[in-house]
């Protein structure tokens, strides 16, 4: 496996992502697979959904010849998006509890983190821990909050598609550059996927990745991002970064819905991105000002992931850059175009 192979694997899945795509929206409307607005919807007609079976099909196809012709963590791997996919496409048509999506999320983390295993050391900004039995509680919670970010910033057209463009297309040339090609195929199978699919999904979207969609995607970058820090040495912080834009938009709205008293497995409309909606952005506006954000994150990322000095810069500057986002967003609110 080289470069070219990589390319070659990224350029399939584009054409696979485009064509496969368009059947399965094609195929929706036949059978009324579709997301009727509500009143805490950011679209205003019925859409169709399941999107993401299309991009989840072609990335399970690349793991499968991973599981085949590598082995090493790929069986688990597929068996883990396997669950998740498969609940998120239950869940798209039949609501599940919340306990149920925790436990199936928690069950493909445990998968996935036993392959991985053992871990023994942490890079977090230039400090190197060592965190015994806590290093495993702290994986199998980044995989079920990336699980779930993913799954509540998946709210507007194209924003989610953008997100994975950047994320796995990045995460491609740092495992490139490290030589650890399997994981370099399979970034560059998302990224190819969801490059095909953003032409359905842009604004204004034809279909929508659906939780099938989201919960797989969500779970496969942070299992990615654990093989990475925990086999690969990356650093934590380059992860953090990299995803900045939805990890800082839905840990601040969790906390601040938290702290006041709210039920958080209620839906709501008090994302950034959804408060920007609010405010007369488009759905093509904000993903846009997204995608910006996220190529300037995933310079930053790329500075902390090879370790460039100094160290410290790269984190500042990705909270700079979504402080001036976050402040971008108010202003706008506060403006005389605001409304909602």
């Amino acid at each position: 496996m080289n470069i070219a192979g990589v390319i070659t694997a990224a350029l399939v899945a584009w054409l696979c992502g485009y064509f496969l795509t368009r059947w399965v929206r094609n195929y929706s409307i036949r059978v009324s697979w579709l997301d009727v607005p509500d009143a805490r919807s950011s679209h205003d007609t019925a859409t169709p959904t399941g999107g993401g079976i299309a991009v989840v099909a072609i990335v399970l196809a690349g793991i499968t010849y991973l599981a085949i012709d590598v082995v090493g963590i790929w069986p688990a791997i597929g068996l883990s998006i396997v669950g998740l996919a498969t609940l998120g496409w239950i869940d798209d048509r039949r609501n599940l509890s919340v306990a149920v999506r925790l436990a199936v999320q928690l069950l493909a983390a445990l998968v996935a983190i036993y392959a991985i295993s053992p871990i023994r050391e942490i890079d977090i900004g230039g400090l190197l821990i060592t965190p015994g039995v806590l290093g495993y509680l702290v994986a199998g919670i980044w995989i079920v909050w990336m699980t779930n970010l993913y799954n509540f910033m998946d709210g507007i057209d194209g924003l989610a598609t953008v997100q994975g463009i950047v994320g796995a297309g990045t995460l491609c040339v740092w495992f490139v550059a490290l030589g650890a090609y399997d994981i370099a195929l399979c970034t560059a199978i998302v990224f190819g996927a969801l490059l095909g699919f953003l032409k359905y999904n842009w604004y204004p979207a034809s279909i929508f990745l659906g939780d099938v969609g989201s919960l797989a995607l969500g779970g496969l970058f942070g299992i990615i991002g654990v093989v990475g820090v925990v086999t690969y040495k990356i650093p934590m912080t380059a992860y953090i970064i990299l995803f900045g834009v939805f990890i800082g938009d839905a840990t601040l709205t969790l906390a601040r819905r938290l702290l006041r008293g709210e039920n958080i497995s209620r839906a709501h409309r008090t994302h950034f991105y959804q408060r920007a909606v609010q405010a007369s952005w488009s759905h093509g506006q904000v993903s846009v000002a997204v995608l910006v954000a996220n190529l300037i994150l995933a310079v930053l990322a790329t500075c902390d992931a090879f370790r460039f000095s100094p160290r410290i810069a790269w984190p500042v500057a990705a909270i700079v850059v979504l402080a001036i986002m976050g402040l971008a967003v108010a202003l706008r609110r506060c403006g005389p175009n605001a409304h909602g």
